[in-house]
């Protein structure tokens, strides 16, 4: 079964959260079994705040209502994104002059 669709961000600040107290694993799994095995959606944030108490995670709903590592967590999408970018535009250039050498064979 698959997921609903919905916004991973709350998802990802959780498993920080969770990272911090020692139970980012727990967290996960709880949070992949909500979504994948029973369909929630990762946007809920009631879905969120149960995978955090199924795995053991306090302050969770404090922590969700609150703008906490939000931030740094935007900036790091931000940053992956444009190195992912940089990173494919290299892998073109460099497919583009494989392919020019190999066809000169």
């Amino acid at each position: 079964m698959g997921g609903k669709l919905g916004n991973s961000f709350d998802a990802q600040r959780l498993i920080w959260h969770s990272r911090n107290q020692g139970k980012e694993a727990a967290c996960i799994e709880a949070i992949y079994k909500a979504n994948h095995e029973e369909g929630k959606c990762l946007g809920d944030l009631d879905v969120l705040i149960a995978a955090a108490e199924v795995s053991g995670v306090t302050g969770s709903r404090e922590m969700l209502k609150s703008k906490v590592k939000a931030n740094s967590i935007i900036v790091t999408m931000i940053l992956l994104k444009s190195l992912f970018f940089q990173c494919r535009k290299g892998l073109q250039r460099f497919w583009k002059r494989f392919k020019t050498i190999i066809s000169n064979y």
